[in-house]
């Protein structure tokens, strides 16, 4: 009986351990398929800084500007789309910006 005990307890073990690293995997491959909220510092065709949120799947800020470049964005000041000309910092959307004139803008937001 004894032995039938610890084989059982043995089993529990291993599945349980099998089943968390099956878990940490998935939630791996989950994790990186999930939408994450980057913002980034931009300048509009009219010379006009602003502050662009994306739901990006990609951690890769510097492959999400170049893409960026090019694009309309709604400019909630003049109400009305304007082309992205330059992208200067892209960041995780609960990081800070390191350029001074992106924190002020953002400090000066109604968000």
């Amino acid at each position: 009986m004894n032995k039938i005990n610890v084989l059982t307890v043995i089993g529990v073990v291993i599945s349980t351990l099998y089943l968390n690293a099956s878990y940490a995997q998935s939630y791996g491959e989950y994790k990186k398929s999930i939408k994450h909220k980057i913002k980034c510092y931009v300048s509009v065709i009219d010379d006009r800084k602003a502050l662009y949120f994306a739901p990006a799947s990609s951690l890769n800020h510097n492959a999400l500007a170049n893409t960026l470049v090019g694009t309309q964005m709604y400019v909630p000041d003049l109400h009305a789309k304007r082309r992205i000309v330059e992208v200067y910092e892209c960041v995780d959307f609960d990081r800070e910006f390191s350029d001074d004139n992106a924190k002020k803008l953002e400090k000066d937001a109604d968000f």
